[in-house]
């Protein structure tokens, strides 16, 4: 075999692998997650805030590692799968002062019993750090959740007027249908596509 054959087959198995591992991880290499150590603290990504423990959407946010992987307040990746506000689950940011806060790639959800969701649909790409904010525009409280048991963990409640967030990895392809799980408010539903 010549010399330029085996560079050829080496650069081939490099990409291979490379490509094998942003599908295993689900990370994109379009995605730039700072990190603390190459970017200050208190820098505003489009992401949100660069902290020590990576970069939050809102206080309270799980957040996200330069890996593009969120993190659970016990330090390893959030499940969303886990019971909503366990350790290893995604967790809902505080109250937050008003939706234009949050930065400027969070998915920002208006939800009212007589109009239910607006937007009622997005779309999101398959492994990606995503943040979903939730403001009750009525005077009735509202909890977002999604139907598939394989987000359940992905949940916000928010009381009149209020705004949350919640940050977490995005699943595998396909649509996931999220409504207001609260009794009585069954009009409330829309559907988060996954690329």
């Amino acid at each position: 075999m010549n010399k330029n054959k085996e560079i050829l087959i080496g650069i081939a198995v490099v990409v291979i692998i490379v490509a094998g591992y942003f599908v295993v991880t689900g990370i994109h290499p379009s995605t730039s997650i700072p990190s603390a150590a190459n970017t200050p603290v208190g820098t505003q990504t489009s992401l949100g805030t660069v902290t020590d423990a990576g970069v939050v959407a809102a206080t309270g946010t799980s957040p996200i590692a330069s890996s593009g992987i969120v993190q659970a307040s016990n330090g390893t990746a959030a499940q969303n799968n886990a019971t909503p506000g366990a350790p290893s689950a995604p967790q809902e940011s505080r109250p937050v002062a008003s939706p234009s806060s949050l930065p400027s790639s969070a998915i920002k959800l208006t939800v009212t019993s007589a109009n239910g969701y607006a937007p009622n649909s997005f779309t999101v790409s398959a492994g990606q750090p995503v943040t979903i904010s939730v403001t009750s525009g009525d005077q009735n409280t509202h909890v977002f959740a999604f139907e598939d048991a394989s987000l359940s963990a992905v949940a916000v409640g928010v009381g009149p007027g209020e705004t949350r967030a919640i940050t977490f990895n995005a699943p595998a392809a396909g649509t996931y249908k999220f409504y207001s799980n609260v009794p009585g408010q069954s009009g409330e539903t829309g559907v988060m596509t996954v690329n």
